[in-house]
């Protein structure tokens, strides 16, 4: 009985919160298949062999993970983030512009026309995202990233 009074109170919260009947109603079977769950860092489950390791501990909050910030290419956005300590982290959620150095050593920043390659996943192409490794087309010419868009919040490159 109070385990059913619970997870009433829970659906009702839940469309307060989303205040769409819908969203809450998808949420709440997420919930209930257990299927909303933290993003960990922590040590894996499975041992190299394959075979399933006993934890000796829980997870911790020192080892909770974030989504991937998956810089898309448009005008620029930052996201702050709160890191531990209270400090904050610049995430960039989209950008336009590279910092571009050539062989000579001569940076300047131009606008990215478009994501012609990305060694981290082949959809991020059609879906102009742009990671460390990406190849993107500049005026100047390719140029690769070498900068983590997501971590640094900006985006620096060299000419290929």
């Amino acid at each position: 009985m109070l385990l059913s009074q619970l997870n009433c109170y829970f659906f009702l919260l839940t469309v307060l919160i989303f205040k769409s009947l819908i969203d809450a109603i998808i949420i709440y079977i997420l919930y209930l298949l257990g299927e909303i769950m933290a993003i960990s860092q922590g040590k894996s489950t499975r041992s190299p062999s394959g075979a399933r390791n006993v934890a000796n501990r829980g997870k911790r909050k020192s080892e909770l993970g974030r989504d991937p910030a998956e810089t898309r290419l448009d005008e620029k956005k930052l996201r702050k983030i709160r890191t531990r300590g209270g400090n904050e982290k610049l995430r960039l959620a989209t950008g336009n512009k590279i910092n571009v150095t050539d062989a000579n050593g001569k940076t300047q920043v131009v606008d990215i026309l478009g994501v012609i390659e990305n060694t981290a996943n082949p959809n991020y192409v059609r879906r102009n995202i742009i990671t460390k490794g990406a190849i993107v087309e500049t005026p100047e010419g390719n140029a690769k990233v070498t900068s983590r868009p997501g971590q640094d919040g900006v985006i620096n490159g060299i000419l290929i």
